[in-house]
């Protein structure tokens, strides 16, 4: 049983592939490729802003799902194993550090994705985007993952 509906991402998928048939006259778009990036050879892609659109609420939906589920483990564990001093003074400080770390890091990928859809709306052109730490460590683990 799922406590959330999982998202559909097919429109923003099928908006991309006719913007990129639009401009390349096939749906796919380019390559992830490499660029020298401060001194070093970086792996990215272009990002549309269908892309950038999907790659926002998918932020937003993972961050809304991992909140959902830390909110109510935070209290029904509370709830059910009782409140005591150590919970006051050491796991309740450790939740509230783990939230706010898992809250910034969220906010600054949603942020990041918002400056994305920012310069491609600015420039009308797609824009190539480094992958971020999370996506290497995915493409490492699954190369077929590449894109999007």
């Amino acid at each position: 049983m799922q406590l959330l509906p999982q998202p559909n991402y097919d429109h923003y998928l099928l908006d991309s592939q006719d913007y990129w048939a639009r401009l390349r006259g096939q749906p796919e778009p380019p390559a992830p490729t490499y660029r020298w990036v401060n001194g070093r050879a970086v792996l990215g892609r272009y990002v549309d802003p269908f892309g950038a659109q999907g790659l926002m609420e998918e932020s937003k939906n993972v961050w809304t799902k991992w909140y959902t589920t830390f909110l109510i483990s935070a209290i029904v564990g509370p709830l059910i194993c009782g409140v005591d001093a150590v919970f006051v003074f050491l796991v309740l400080p450790i939740f509230a550090v783990w939230y706010l770390i898992k809250r910034n890091k969220q906010r600054a990928l949603y942020d990041e994705y918002y400056a994305i859809a920012q310069e491609i709306q600015r420039t009308g052109q797609p824009q190539w985007v480094p992958f971020n730490k999370d996506r290497l460590a995915f493409i490492e683990r699954h190369p077929e993952a590449v894109w999007p």
